[in-house]
């Protein structure tokens, strides 16, 4: 059964490729696919605070558990997120939003090292462990990973027994509060980004959400190009960077993510039972049936891959997804990429 039976444009409605049906689509994936998706890792960091300040008012293993069930719906929160990695996410040249998440995202560089050397130096230090303590440090120290790091394991890593983590958490208070810092961190960066989509975007007047949906992007990128192409990136990412077998290692997330991202790409391409025009309805009424089907048969099998938990033939779908977005979807709808394919390095 392909997957695009979950959703897509209302049934009966004419479909036509043309500027009109274009930007209706635009105006519907940002606010019925992208904006939901800021709006919703937001809201994941927030209640991921809320659970570390309840944690360590009360060191328990049921605090714990919620706390570390928190950080797994936040972090799949972000694979929602993660195929749009453009406007606020990436609106500082030097320091980006992104970076500041998942350091993994820049290089495929895994940090979990460097993570517990500077956790270990912040608790055994003196300077007061708060949210701007850990907002000044470099990307690579703080973020969900750091919070992984600290609520999943004891600081030198060698347990995962929630027990020796309440254990840490109980003899070593400033562990704690690192916890809170870290995870209010990690609110403050999802919040710039929040507010870049619904307030202001750098300094402009307007939303990001009013600068996509009217297509008046700052640096004169049009804008379905600039979904399409970021969804591009984000494929190329998962695929060259095993992310299924190097992430979320210690929360046993990486499933769950990836799972996150291609339900993410499939809402992109598909719509909701709400949506007019979707982008498999403008590949077909272009004549290009043929691409649609392709490009779902590789979300199915995408799927059935994070399934099995195959991260073999997950990668090379990924790969294959690549693909349609650098070729089979933009052609189709005529749109233009004119850049290099590439992801971080």
């Amino acid at each position: 059964m392909l997957i695009s039976a979950c959703g897509g444009e209302r049934q009966n409605d004419a479909v036509a490729v043309s500027e009109g049906s274009l930007t209706l689509a635009l105006g519907e994936i940002t606010t019925q696919t992208i904006v939901p998706a800021v709006d919703d890792f937001y809201a994941q960091t927030q209640t991921l605070t809320s659970r570390a300040e309840s944690l360590c008012s009360d060191i328990n293993s049921a605090n714990l558990l919620a706390l570390q069930n928190q950080w797994r719906t936040t972090h799949s929160s972000w694979g929602s997120l993660s195929p749009f990695r453009f406007g606020p996410l990436t609106d500082n040249l030097i320091t980006p939003a992104y970076l500041f998440i998942d350091s993994y995202r820049l290089r495929g560089d895994e940090y979990t090292a460097t993570v517990r050397e500077a956790l270990t130096t912040a608790i055994t230090g003196s300077s007061t462990l708060n949210t701007d303590y850990f907002t000044a440090l470099a990307f690579n120290r703080t973020g969900l990973l750091a919070i992984e790091v600290a609520a999943f394991s004891t600081l030198d890593g060698s347990s995962q027994t929630p027990a020796d983590v309440i254990a840490e958490l109980s003899s070593t208070p400033r562990k704690c509060d690192a916890i809170v810092g870290l995870s209010g961190a990690l609110q403050q960066r999802a919040q710039h980004v929040y507010d870049g989509w619904h307030t202001e975007y750098l300094e402009s007047g307007i939303s990001f959400t009013e600068m996509l949906t009217s297509n008046a992007l700052e640096d004169g990128t049009d804008a379905m190009t600039a979904i399409i192409t970021s969804a591009q990136e984000y494929l190329d990412y998962m695929s060259n960077r095993d992310t299924v077998s190097n992430v979320a290692q210690l929360a046993d997330n990486s499933w769950a993510y990836a799972q996150a991202g291609i339900d993410t790409i499939n809402l992109l391409l598909a719509g909701n039972d709400n949506t007019s025009v979707s982008l498999y309805s403008l590949m077909r009424a272009s004549g290009n049936s043929l691409n649609a089907d392709a490009v779902e048969v590789n979300i199915a099998a995408a799927e059935e891959a994070i399934a099995d938990q195959d991260a073999t033939s997950f990668n090379a779908i990924a790969a294959l997804l690549d693909g349609n977005f650098k070729r089979e979807i933009p052609d189709s709808l005529d749109v233009s990429l004119g850049i290099n394919f590439s992801d971080g390095d």
